[in-house]
């Protein structure tokens, strides 16, 4: 259930020996000498997952050893995309990408089209931090699995946890941080919760325009620490609309087709 969840290559599992010593789980075998461990010594058995992202995925391990309908078949089991979409825009990658890998230019041109039909005016700077969010490689580009993905969260509840850390993830200095809990907590200073204004009306305010309405929200608020927001905060502030964000981010719905 929790590889298929949060995906094998996204996971460590642990539990502690009769001797009080961590042991990595690896494999079903693995799980099943634990169990019968336990139950030989009449003790408790409680896995504690070590590390896990949800909004990863399969990773390399997966992707390399799997054929493609087994790889289609693990994201249909793990979002809301029916095979035949996923087909779709594994085909689409294929056509359109080298490596299965989309650049930036590609991507502001994939959304453009998505879009289209749907009146919504998405501008480089908006888009270019969806990128961002999408990007949990960090290498400058957005593979298969993290377009369908990121994509699944536009298809979530409108106003949901999801739809908050994409778009705090798409601004924040430290977009991995959900992928590595040993990492510092991300926040959000002041130049990037102007860019988060600057998005919020097309075409974008002038930054002289913004600086004192941002400064004077942020003066307004008890924050942990002055003049930076983490996700609570910033979560928090827009659901109070301390903070506005372009609605794209809390209201669009990705297509079905």
């Amino acid at each position: 259930k929790i590889r298929v969840e949060y995906g094998i290559a996204n996971v460590k599992l642990q539990y502690k020996d009769s001797d009080g010593d961590p042991i990595d789980l690896e494999s079903d075998s693995d799980l099943r000498s634990a169990i019968e461990q336990a139950k030989a010594n009449y003790e408790p058995l409680r896995i504690e997952i070590q590390s896990a992202s949800k909004f990863g995925g399969a990773g390399d391990d997966f992707k390399d050893h799997h054929s493609k309908n087994e790889y289609i078949n693990y994201l249909f089991e793990t979002t809301e995309f029916s095979k035949k979409e996923l087909h779709t825009i594994y085909s689409g990658f294929e056509k359109q990408t080298n490596n299965m890998k989309l650049e930036k230019e590609a991507f502001s041109r994939g959304m453009k089209h998505v879009i289209k039909n749907s009146k919504i005016d998405l501008s480089e700077k908006l888009i270019g931090a969806i990128f961002s969010a999408l990007d949990r490689g960090e290498d400058g580009t957005v593979d298969f699995e993290e377009y369908v993905r990121g994509m699944n969260v536009f298809r979530s509840d409108p106003y949901s946890d999801e739809r908050y850390k994409m778009v705090f993830e798409g601004y924040s200095i430290t977009p991995d941080y959900y992928d590595r809990p040993e990492r510092d907590e991300p926040i959000l200073r002041l130049d990037e919760l102007l860019a988060i204004y600057q998005n919020y009306s097309v075409p974008p305010l002038p930054l002289a325009t913004l600086k004192p309405i941002v400064e004077n929200a942020l003066n307004e608020m008890t924050l942990q620490t002055p003049g930076q927001m983490n996700f609570e905060e910033f979560k928090d502030a827009v659901k109070n609309q301390k903070i506005l964000v372009n609605k794209f981010w809390l209201t669009y719905k990705y297509p079905r087709f």
